[in-house]
């Protein structure tokens, strides 16, 4: 599916699913600002809109923790970070 088509009110459901995976996976938000090294308001402002930033979304694809399973182009597919 190319999710660059999509509008932002069709991406929301898409953005909520992958959050709340990537959440239950690490152990909530306090433990992912710890390993990302973010400040938790930032944490709590991506679980807050459900949405993690661009930013966000590279540093969680970087992290070797969590074994390539929550890349960046998984978390926001509508940026296409794979083209």
């Amino acid at each position: 599916m190319d999710y660059t088509q999509l509008t932002s009110n069709e991406m929301k459901p898409v953005y909520a699913e992958r959050w709340d995976e990537l959440i239950i996976h690490v152990g909530g938000n306090v433990h992912l600002a710890r390993m990302l090294q973010v400040n938790i308001n930032t944490a709590n402002a991506w679980g807050a809109r459900k949405k993690i930033s661009k930013d966000g979304a590279k540093l969680v694809g970087d992290h070797n923790s969590l074994g390539g399973k929550f890349t960046a182009e998984y978390l926001r597919p509508d940026l296409g970070f794979n083209k």
